[in-house]
């Protein structure tokens, strides 16, 4: 009985810390990711960091969410935000509900993403905006825990 117990609790030793070095994984690779592209940096380290988000997937948008600035117009945050939005919300389950729940929220990234200047006022109401949204509907698009796949609805 004891060894079986051990053993149990080696195997979710295994899993948690397998889960916790995905998570820091994608973690290190997307912030890195949006460093790049914010900072920048030359265009063949700017189109691998693109790269990099697209094969994050919905796993960026935290990310992505967080890394808006309303003190700055960042045209590329807005354009990347809603092609990973709209990517997420095509798969499943989110593709059998994309008209009730995910439209409204993909027509207000278009907006931002089609009307990216504006003054620092317009920026800090995107802002805020983004963040409201985020934080009532973001579970939709990504869920937290699950860093094993770049489409949560999959």
């Amino acid at each position: 009985m004891k060894a079986a117990v051990c053993w149990v609790l080696a195997a979710i030793l295994v899993v948690v810390l397998g889960w916790f070095g995905l998570f820091l994984y994608w973690h290190v690779r997307i912030r890195r990711a949006i460093q790049t592209i914010d900072l920048h940096a030359n265009p063949d380290d700017v189109d691998r960091a693109y790269a990099e988000l697209s094969s994050a997937g919905c796993r960026s948008l935290p990310y992505l969410v967080g890394a808006v600035d309303p003190e700055r117009e960042q045209s590329w945050i807005w354009r990347t935000l809603h092609r990973t939005a709209a990517e997420a919300s095509l798969t499943e389950p989110m593709g059998s509900m994309h008209d009730v729940r995910c439209s409204p929220s993909l027509e207000m990234l278009e907006g931002f993403r089609v009307h990216w200047t504006g003054s620092p006022a317009v920026r800090r109401e995107r802002h805020a905006r983004i963040l409201a949204w985020w934080k009532s509907d973001g579970f939709l698009y990504h869920r937290w825990w699950c860093v094993w796949s770049s489409r949560c609805g999959s």
